[in-house]
């Protein structure tokens, strides 16, 4: 850098920036345009998914009361009587439902704690530290550096297949409990699968490699720098913070993802419960009304089809755009 601002073509090139800047331009900005348009469509898919959920619940329970408003023509009040009182019993067993989604939804939160605990900051300022003393305050990458250095990576590794193991823990939990739940009380729960965390492994593999040749003896003249070592730590802290970081986040966004679905279904099935009894009283009370309302609920219907075919088209716009980025940012 200095041989540029001084002009230096000569020391320029011995120092082989322009190389590395060709690099970089070559090989890293595209690679991490193809990482980002691979998130951007793994996150388009999961919210289509989770949108379509909710319109496909939506559809149902429209469709049902569609379907009990049609039946209501020509029947007389006692009927209609009949019906508010089933519907008062279906409420009622509806809601000694909530006590099983809160074990659930409780069950998942302690699992996700204890998930994202073994890949916190403060693990990893313990596991940094324990290098730090294994291989000798004063003698940081000396005599027994290497032999630490490649333990640390070991336990790090094996704390995200420990962080891993315990995400499809709770993918087969939620699996569990969500298929009991839609079965006894017709829930629509989904569960995608645990995210997978290899990539973030390899991730650590490519930093041990990195950062291993900065040990030995050959290194020796840049340990003897003062306050090289603590800079050694802080950036290698700071790399491993990034790493597990990103896997945090995938972790809680998927558990939350999963758990989310529960207070929706939820609200969006109290809320049935309450237009359908609108409905009956409404048309208890004034029977004329019974072909206006069903021509409205039956425009519901439509409106909701209509928003699906909108959803899933403009979802494969999106996505076709984000996967040609990385043809787009090609330098070729």
């Amino acid at each position: 850098l200095a041989a540029r601002v001084a002009g230096d073509e000569s020391a320029l090139r011995r120092s082989r920036l322009p190389a590395l800047e060709a690099a970089l331009a070559s090989a890293l900005l595209p690679r991490q345009t193809e990482l980002l348009a691979e998130s951007a469509v793994r996150t388009l898919r999961q919210l289509h998914e989770s949108a379509l959920r909710r319109l496909s619940d939506r559809r149902r329970q429209n469709a049902e009361q569609l379907l009990e408003l049609r039946g209501l023509r020509g029947k007389n009040g006692a009927s209609v009587g009949l019906m508010l009182e089933r519907l008062a019993a279906e409420s009622a067993e509806f809601e000694r439902c909530t006590a099983r989604l809160r074990a659930v939804r409780a069950v998942q939160v302690q699992q996700q704690q204890d998930t994202l605990a073994m890949l916190s900051n403060e693990r990893l300022r313990d596991e940094v530290g324990q290098m730090h003393s294994a291989a000798g305050a004063s003698q940081l990458f000396a005599m027994g550096a290497r032999k630490s250095f490649e333990a640390l990576f070991q336990r790090l590794s094996a704390e995200l297949g420990a962080a891993q193991t315990r995400c499809v823990e709770m993918q087969q939990m939620l699996d569990a409990s969500f298929r009991q739940l839609n079965a006894d009380f017709g829930f629509a729960f989904t569960v995608e699968g645990a995210p997978d965390l290899q990539r973030h492994r390899d991730e650590l593999g490519l930093i041990a490699r990195n950062y291993s040749r900065y040990i030995g003896f050959s290194q020796a003249w840049r340990l003897a720098v003062p306050g090289f070592i603590e800079q050694f730590r802080r950036m290698l802290l700071s790399k491993l913070k990034l790493v597990f970081g990103q896997a945090s986040s995938e972790i809680a966004a998927w558990s939350q993802a999963a758990g989310a679905q529960i207070e929706h279904q939820l609200r969006e099935r109290r809320k049935s419960f309450q237009r359908r009894r609108w409905s009956l009283e409404r048309i208890q009370s004034v029977a004329g009304e019974l072909d206006a309302h069903i021509d409205q609920v039956d425009a519901q219907h439509t409106h909701l089809r209509t928003l699906q075919q909108q959803l899933d088209r403009l979802t494969e716009e999106a996505i076709a755009v984000a996967a040609s980025l990385p043809a787009q940012a090609d330098p070729a």
